[in-house]
């Protein structure tokens, strides 16, 4: 079992701190009835502990150990400058023998957002949609999101590639401050799993931070995406729908 790290560290006490870490991962591992090697819950939880006394970065920092059965790894937040504590803000998860980087929710930036266009083609291209959207209409998309002010993005990333996000834009009614969820795509290998949902969540309580009061949404009104809705408490209004018109 190969073991390496992959950190972004400015700390010799973190670099030995990981030293013992790998020596303990070599003297601990063990198998599973498959003969497959795998992490015991010990050592697990012993690198769990040695990260939440570490002195953290000022950055996102991302520990990374990889094996021949895939990569897997720990992700904590800084909470201030180096010296100071911070808490795990992701840990491993274990499905099995495998384990891998969980999906960490945060906001994005204009630039990842641009780079992520092509989300929307694959998503709006799978049921219930059937949409073909063209690259450059996404980026165009994502470039009016982006633009408009104070527009709160979300994502959800697999390591460091987005799959799925959200975009809410400001919108004021006779109800008070409120948010519009203008667009919200998930790359289609990841739907399913729940990113939707936790993505919403994320945009959620960001908008009740900076001090929204509602948020809405223009979707299907039967139908899958419908009871997804409602399931996070989403409710239909009766009163109003979309009206559209072709210009020519």
């Amino acid at each position: 079992m190969t073991l390496s790290f992959i950190c972004s560290f400015s700390s010799c006490r973190i670099i030995r701190c990981f030293g013992r870490a790998i020596a303990d991962v070599k003297r601990k591992k063990t198998r599973n009835p498959s003969g497959r090697p795998f992490l015991p819950q010990t050592v697990k939880r012993d690198i769990r502990n040695w990260l939440v006394v570490l002195p953290l970065v000022s950055r996102q920092t991302r520990v990374t150990m990889k094996s021949q059965h895939g990569p897997f790894g720990l992700c904590f937040n800084a909470a201030g400058r180096s010296g100071q504590e911070g808490a795990i803000k992701r840990v491993m998860r274990n499905d099995g023998d495998r384990l891998w980087m969980p999906i960490i929710y945060r906001r994005m930036t204009r630039d990842e957002a641009l780079l992520s266009a092509d989300i929307i083609v694959e998503a709006y291209a799978k049921p219930p949609w059937h949409e073909e959207w063209s690259l450059q209409n996404a980026i165009s998309r994502i470039d009016e999101l982006t633009t408009t002010p104070m527009c709160l993005a979300v994502a959800a990333f697999d390591a460091e590639r987005p799959v799925g996000f959200a975009f809410g834009l400001p919108h004021t009614s006779v109800m008070g401050r409120g948010i519009h969820v203008a667009e919200i795509a998930i790359r289609p290998q990841h739907q399913r799993s729940g990113i939707g949902s936790r993505l919403l969540s994320k945009l959620e309580e960001d908008a009740r931070i900076m001090g929204y009061v509602h948020i809405w949404l223009v979707s299907r009104s039967t139908g899958g995406v419908a009871e997804y809705y409602r399931s996070n408490d989403y409710q239909h209004s009766e009163k109003l729908c979309v009206y559209s018109k072709k210009l020519k």
